[in-house]
């Protein structure tokens, strides 16, 4: 597991009944994204989806939900064989 910092959760996140199923992994990536002075965190679908005990193709889908609602920023960076994305999280 990685080591991680508090973080403050917004309550509009508790509250969300739209994001009753993905609030795990959100607040997950808030974890490892505040550790960045950017605010960002690279990472593939396959870590979160091994940390989390997730399907990687599950992983995708909470990604591209917490996308839409404007949870997260997303973007993509390949390298040969190696698939990262560039997650930002939006306070």
């Amino acid at each position: 597991m990685f080591k991680t910092k508090c973080v403050k959760i917004p309550a509009a996140w508790i509250t969300d009944e739209r994001i009753k199923n993905e609030f795990r992994t959100l607040v997950y990536l808030a974890a490892l994204c505040a550790k960045s002075k950017t605010g960002s965190c690279y990472l593939g679908d396959d870590i979160i989806a091994e940390e989390l005990g997730e399907e990687k193709e599950r992983v995708a889908q909470i990604l591209e939900k917490l996308k839409e609602l404007g949870y997260i920023e997303l973007q993509t960076a390949k390298s040969e064989a190696i698939i990262a994305r560039r997650i930002t999280i939006k306070f």
